[in-house]
């Protein structure tokens, strides 16, 4: 009897492994699916499958034998607080299914905080709603500079001329939750979605950015997400941001430094009359 519950464990480990890999691969196309993940992580460290698998610890599992699909140990244990709390006595009964990772784990993190009504409410609203409603959205970005902010605009303009030279429908200061974004491009000015959207993004200013690229992301149809730095050591922090905090836009994110903008604006404007001739 022994030797039939080893084979049975070693398959449930196996699909275990199976299921939690088919998952990771298709987060962003089903974003309930963090849930599920928490629930097959969970089942894995309680169980022990990390064991059956050769590994010598859960965290080893985690980071290094989920295949191509990598997650690190800080997510996988968000992942599990969030799945442990949706099978708990404090969860709503809501469907916590519908709302977004980055929310939902905001609310867990917050859940004595949440009134019944934000709970039923959540779903439809932005990561910055939820935070203005938890008191926590710690007002607007710090000042900056008149250089700072020169430059900035700099930017922003050279970023709508670029979508224009591509053919794009480009829009400065495009509505969206609180702040707005810094540029879209859609393929039309009718057209309901956009097909990118840009913030650039100041020194202190990582989380307005990333909340306001995750906002598009909810709103305009998946949009390609491009954050763009001014500060090169910012580049990094904001990948691992995305990577921990916000999995769902990391297919869709793309950071690009400023000068790299500067260059494509001089780049492609020495042949945009040649391209409108083109296109």
């Amino acid at each position: 009897m022994e030797t039939v519950r080893q084979i049975d464990t070693c398959e449930e480990a196996r699909l275990n492994w199976e299921k939690t890999r088919q998952f990771l691969n298709n987060i962003e196309k089903r974003k309930h699916h963090f849930l599920e993940i928490g629930e097959l992580l969970t089942e894995c460290r309680d169980r022990g499958y990390w064991k059956v698998n050769n590994f010598g610890s859960f965290k080893q599992y985690v980071e290094d034998g989920l295949g191509d699909r990598k997650i690190d140990y800080s997510l996988a244990t968000r992942f599990i607080k969030v799945h442990e709390f949706s099978r708990s006595p404090k969860a709503p009964p809501v469907n916590l299914a519908k709302i977004n990772w980055s929310k939902l784990y905001l609310l867990v993190e917050n859940h004595k905080k949440v009134t019944p009504d934000l709970w039923s409410r959540a779903h439809a609203l932005t990561h910055k709603q939820v935070l203005g409603e938890l008191g926590l959205e710690g007002g607007e970005p710090g000042r900056i500079s008149d250089e700072e902010s020169s430059r900035h605009t700099k930017i922003k303009r050279r970023i709508k001329e670029l979508g224009e030279i591509l053919g794009k429908y480009a829009k400065q200061e495009y509505p969206l939750g609180l702040r707005g974004a810094d540029v879209v491009w859609k393929t039309s000015e009718q057209a309901l979605g956009a097909t990118h959207v840009f913030e650039v993004q100041h020194r202190g200013q990582l989380e307005h950015a990333l909340v306001t690229l995750l906002d598009a992301y909810e709103t305009l149809d998946s949009p390609r997400l491009f954050l763009i730095i001014t500060v090169p050591e910012d580049g990094e922090k904001a990948l691992q941001t995305v990577h921990t905090r916000f999995p769902q836009i990391e297919e869709r994110f793309t950071v690009l430094a400023a000068t790299r903008i500067d260059h494509l604006y001089t780049t492609l404007s020495r042949v945009r009359e040649d391209l409108s001739r083109l296109t």
